[in-house]
């Protein structure tokens, strides 16, 4: 059986990106005229919780187009400057750690905290901490990848250093004043 591939990816983009097809990928829709199943995704995080004192940066999958559209359907793009962005333009896929790097070089961390939500997030921290004989590197994991809570078990096991719920109650605890 044959597949006509680049037509098949082109429909898949179309089905996601809907309306913002042209932004995202650069080109008209042809095949999809309706919303994107992009304009279903909630923003998971309350920005208001996210510490203003701290750099905050993000290591993403995702196109540079996908974060920025991301970025802004979440009200984040004054919280997350373009510069503070990884996708793989700028470094190697998760769980290579390059990407996370160039982020604590950037941001010349003393003690990083990287959220994360899926095992190649894990992956990624133990991966930097090895490759860079760096443990000041903490992993917090929320439960709403993918897996979500089914991953809990495994995020301790393999020695998460923070394992939450989900990522406004980790905002909620990084914030609280001290007692």
């Amino acid at each position: 059986m044959q597949y006509r591939t680049q037509q098949r990816d082109r429909v898949f983009l179309e089905l996601f990106g809907g309306e913002y097809t042209k932004e995202l990928y650069g080109y008209e829709p042809q095949f999809y005229h309706g919303p994107g199943y992009v304009s279903k995704d909630k923003p998971l995080i309350d920005v208001s919780l996210i510490p203003t004192d701290r750099h905050v940066g993000a290591l993403t999958g995702r196109s540079p187009e996908e974060a920025a559209l991301a970025l802004r359907m979440c009200g984040m793009t004054a919280t997350i400057p373009h510069e503070n962005i990884m996708t793989p333009k700028d470094a190697p896929r998760k769980p290579h750690p390059g990407g996370l790097l160039k982020l604590v070089q950037a941001f010349d961390a003393k003690h990083p905290l990287f959220i994360g939500d899926t095992l190649d997030d894990f992956r990624t921290v133990e991966r930097y901490r090895r490759q860079y004989k760096d443990e000041s590197m903490l992993s917090a994991l929320v439960l709403t990848g993918p897996a979500g809570a089914r991953n809990r078990k495994i995020y301790e096991r393999s020695g998460a250093d923070i394992v939450c719920d989900d990522v406004n109650e980790l905002m909620t605890w990084l914030t609280a004043p001290e007692e």
